[in-house]
């Protein structure tokens, strides 16, 4: 069992943030139930589970916390990110939060461009986490050395963090108070 089953387990999957949550990502996708949702590290879908969508699927790759979600009568299937075992334009929304952080650099460019894939045009894509404090604050030599070893001791071993300016250049709009040091929501429109 990794941390991230750990934690769902031992806190049923919710926090206090999830009504917050629920309204910042319904009003930044536009979300209404005429949509169509994928929520890419669904994890137990206690957020999927309140977001308003015609049709909503879950992906995670973990198959207890799919148990879970499918306990609360979500459409969940197991996968991951990087590797959408879905069509091309699919769904009208993509949401990924809280993931980012747990993909290598080379998994969340793959991922990045799965997302797009699958959304319709004149579609939205959502991409929210924790962005990197110590990254900036202290460089990458303290990076490497200290933070990184600290995660591997406590089972994350694989992580990824993403500056404003590296979403600006995939073609995310970033407002800027979406993006803070704690933070960041990247908000991508598929135009064509």
């Amino acid at each position: 069992m990794n941390w991230a089953e750990r934690w769902a387990r031992s806190t049923g999957g919710q926090t206090g943030q999830v009504t917050r949550v629920v309204r910042g990502v319904t009003k930044k996708l536009k979300l209404d139930r005429g949509v169509s949702l994928l929520d890419v590290g669904c994890g137990s879908g206690s957020l999927l589970k309140k977001l308003p969508a015609k049709k909503k699927v879950g992906l995670d790759y973990s198959e207890r916390l799919l148990i879970q979600a499918r306990r609360r009568g979500l459409r969940v299937i197991k996968g991951t990110a990087w590797k959408l075992p879905f069509a091309d334009n699919s769904f009208n929304r993509v949401l990924c939060y809280s993931v980012t952080h747990y993909l290598t650099h080379s998994q969340a460019e793959e991922a990045l461009k799965e997302l797009k894939r699958v959304c319709k045009p004149r579609g939205f894509v959502l991409v929210g986490d924790v962005a990197d404090v110590d990254y900036y604050r202290f460089g990458r030599l303290m990076h490497d050395l200290v933070r990184e070893p600290l995660l591997s001791f406590f089972g994350v071993t694989r992580t990824a963090y993403f500056s404003r300016d590296w979403f600006l250049k995939k073609g995310f709009a970033i407002s800027s108070s979406a993006y803070s040091k704690k933070r960041f929501d990247a908000l991508f429109t598929k135009e064509f």
